[in-house]
């Protein structure tokens, strides 16, 4: 028989009603699903064929729909068709669509095929036909959103598109039990395309090409041309038998723009344009990686040795950064001189690390791009100005952040860790083999600098009106530079200079000195340093009390002023320290002082010094000198009552061998004019005796001229008195005497000594038995006393 039904506006869902249930179920399941809505313009159905169940041989069933506004959603991998206008056609088992426009997202499509057919072994293939276009933001979810997803992975998932495209749609589906592959070829044409790349904060502009996935060659394209940063750029994509998506890109780039890019101030130092080669790799296997390499050639790098690098010099720049996995380690770095490490976390720097040399350590510290590895030299002077030049970079990158990163924008703080440095020179002096520490604090750097010279930490501020503060364990200064010539050109640097001192373990050769700390600033006539403390080899400079010293610049030249209070204990384990003959010991003393002299302050000299000083020395005794003492150890020797006493005529060998004792020492001198003058009198008291020396020393001249006043109370001195009275008895009797006529007797008990000549070779005299009081040396001739003839004592 023979039937024919005519369908005129109405519900494409009625469709059902004229399709045989007794056709394959999977089919029926599928047209079912596939053509949910639309509205029949007008349609037909025909029937030929037995009403027999079992005659089936010369049966057809024949549908059409004139359909409008119809959707087919014909595969769940695959985008469905919507707002469709076209004819639906099925013949048996067999499913035309023939779409005069269509909708495929919101892409216009011009123009679909869609069938169906039947093959062997009974399943069915689906075969599409489409034309499309649209926004380029749809043609990119034609990839990311269908089966291609499952092929290409994530790598244009983030890939954000602005433009026009248009699409050629080719599919080849297995449906119903058909084991055939598929077969898909899709065309993408983009145009005038401005594409995001946020994952690494690229942006290219005027993109125009074709993007082509087939299942053949995998996703490609043979180019895409664009613009990054308003320079062309050529983007090519292949898939290779592993099923990984390749990306390359190639183009010219400013490093301004990389910089700008990057956000990073370490880029800074570069300027320039060279051509580069990127590539993102999706491997299915998670090794996905974006890679840069370049030469370099155009690019001008504005650091110290080994690393700077003239705009025609080639020099090999690579780049990797994983593309999977919670902080990706992005490295760069220029092969065989240095790496360049920066950790990620959602896209903000985290941490950094530059390795200079193969360096072991390759620890990251949060917040700070660490410098570590091993240079060959490092000059101070040049990596300050980096530093400033870095600073300033990380300034003007946090201000104007780039769109969307303001985190990574704020930049790290710089650190340089255990820096191996072959050759350091910095602060006028070179070492070897130093280790060097950098850190960036409070508008400052701290530097560590470790040696066989010196080892500690340097303060350098950004404000250049802050002192530079070091802070040093161990400083050894070689020998020769005590006697250098510190001439203007050393006074005018160190004019520029503030600078807060401090060194724990102050070294001259093999020699340790001790420590010492003070405060270098710059005034209007010269140089002031000032807060002087420390202990210099048994010299005690207390804090609570410092010590200054002058460098000034006068109508007569060049002056050094040194002014305070200098302690000490043992002063004969001083002079041994400061290799002159042990001649005297004390407890304790103290040296006061007000010295002015001609000259840099390594020119000091004790004859051509002006100024008081004030002597307090207690609890000791004077040592048997030796007679080849000399320079200012004589000066000191003036006051040694050994000497003096082994000079009388008298024995007393037993006394000064074991040397004499002292309870004080204490006395001011002057210094004028090559003159040591003594003001009023240098007083030495003993527990038995007490001593005053009055008079000058000529210090060009080395002569003498002085006299010793010697009082030996006589109940404490019997021997002494014994021997001048004349024996025993007369001894007792000026003791008793002395108890009874204290004061009379201690004047008689005082002998005035004349100390004349070379001090190499003095003359002592006796003058007299009695001093009538403190007077100048020339008023000790005019005394009333009884003078004895004046003798030399040999």
């Amino acid at each position: 028989m023979t039937l024919t039904i005519g369908l005129k506006d109405t519900a494409a869902s009625y469709r059902d009603k004229f399709i045989p249930y007794t056709l394959n179920q999977s089919f029926l399941d599928w047209m079912a699903g596939s053509v949910p809505e639309g509205r029949v313009i007008d349609g037909g159905f025909i029937y030929r064929g037995s009403l027999r169940k079992e005659d089936v041989k010369d049966r057809t069933v024949q549908l059409y729909l004139n359909v409008e506004n119809g959707t087919l959603d014909y595969h769940p991998d695959w985008p469905k068709l919507t707002a469709i206008s076209g004819l639906v056609e099925v013949d048996n088992a067999d499913v035309t669509v023939n779409a005069s426009k269509a909708k495929l997202y919101a892409m216009d499509v011009s123009a679909a095929t869609v069938t169906t057919t039947a093959v062997e072994g009974g399943g069915i293939w689906l075969t599409i036909d489409a034309q499309a276009a649209g926004q380029s933001s749809d043609a990119i979810r034609l990839v990311n959103e269908s089966a291609l997803q499952q092929v290409v992975g994530n790598v244009f998932k983030q890939w954000q598109l602005d433009g026009q495209a248009s699409a050629e749609v080719s599919l080849g589906l297995p449906l119903v039990g058909a084991t055939r592959p598929a077969d898909i070829d899709v065309a993408v044409q983009l145009q005038d395309t401005d594409l995001l790349m946020p994952e690494y904060r690229l942006q290219f502009t005027d993109v125009n090409g074709p993007l082509n996935y087939s299942s053949e060659r995998g996703m490609y394209s043979p180019g895409l041309n664009a613009l990054l940063y308003n320079k062309p750029f050529t983007v090519t994509v292949e898939q290779d038998a592993e099923q990984g998506v390749l990306v390359d890109f190639a183009g010219r780039v400013d490093m301004a723009d990389i910089l700008d890019w990057s956000q990073q101030p370490a880029l800074s130092f570069a300027s320039g344009e060279t051509n580069m080669a990127a590539q993102v790799k999706v491997s299915p296997k998670g090794e996905s990686q974006f890679t840069v390499s370049s030469d370099l050639v155009g690019v001008a790098i504005t650091l110290p040795e080994p690393y700077n690098k003239t705009a025609e010099q080639p020099r090999d720049y690579w780049l990797k950064l994983p593309l999977l996995g919670e902080k990706p380690l992005l490295r760069m770095g220029m092969v065989d001189i240095a790496e360049l490490q920066l950790r990620l976390d959602q896209g903000r720097v985290e941490s950094g690390l530059v390795i200079l040399d193969k360096m072991k350590n390759t620890r990251h510290e949060e917040g700070f791009l660490v410098v570590t590895g091993a240079v060959d030299h490092f000059v101070l002077d040049e990596w300050q100005q980096v530093l400033t030049q870095y600073t300033e970079a990380a300034e003007a990158l946090a201000a104007t952040p780039a769109p969307g990163d303001q985190e990574a924008a704020e930049g790290l703080s710089i650190k340089v860790r255990e820096l191996l440095v072959e050759k350091f020179s910095g602060f006028d002096q070179r070492y070897e083999n130093t280790t060097v520490g950098l850190q960036r604090w409070q508008d400052a750097w701290w530097l560590q600098v470790s040696n066989d010279i010196m080892a500690g930490e340097l303060f350098i501020a950004d404000d250049q009106t802050t002192p530079l503060i070091a802070k040093l364990r161990r400083l050894r200064l070689p020998e020769s530079s005590v006697e250098e010539d510190l001439g203007s050109s050393s006074f005018e640097s160190m004019r520029e200079l503030n600078l807060d001192f401090s060194v724990d373990q102050l070294s001259l050769g093999q020699i340790l000195y001790g420590s010492l700390a003070f405060e270098l600033r710059s005034q209007q006539d010269g140089l002031v340093f000032n807060n002087i403390y420390g202990d210099l080899r048994g010299i005690v400079i207390a804090k609570d009390q410092p010590a200054t010293l002058e460098w000034l610049q006068t109508e007569r030249g060049e002056e050094s002023r040194l002014y305070g209070e200098f302690a000490f204990a043992d002063l004969g384990d001083v002079l041994e320290q400061w290799n002159y003959e042990r001649i005297i010991e004390s407890q304790q003393g103290k040296l006061s002082l007000d010295l002015t002299w001609p000259g840099a302050p390594n020119q000091w000299s004790l004859a051509a010094s002006n100024g008081p000083l004030y002597l307090n020395i207690e609890d000791g005794r004077f040592l048997k000198a030796s007679d080849g003492a000399s320079g200012t150890l004589k000066v000191v020797g003036i006051i040694n009552l050994t000497n003096i006493v082994r000079r009388l005529q008298l024995d007393f060998s037993d006394i000064y061998d074991s040397g004499i004792s002292y309870d004080r020492i204490e006395g001011e001198l002057i210094l004028e004019q090559a003159q040591l003058n003594i003001v009023e009198d240098l007083t030495i008291e003993s527990p038995s005796s007490r001593f005053s020396l009055r008079g000058n020393a000529d210090l060009e001249a080395k002569a003498l001229d002085m006299e010793l006043i010697a009082t030996l109370p006589v109940a404490n001195n019997l021997p002494w008195i014994a021997a001048l009275a004349g024996g025993l008895p007369t001894a007792a009797g000026v003791y008793v005497a002395s108890k009874i006529f204290e004061d009379q007797f201690d004047r008689l008990s005082s002998a005035v000594y004349s100390i004349e000549g070379d001090w190499n070779d003095p003359q002592l005299s006796f003058v007299k038995v009695y001093d009538s009081g403190k007077k100048s040396k020339t008023a000790v001739d005019k005394t009333t006393a009884v003078e004895p003839a004046v003798e030399p004592v040999p």
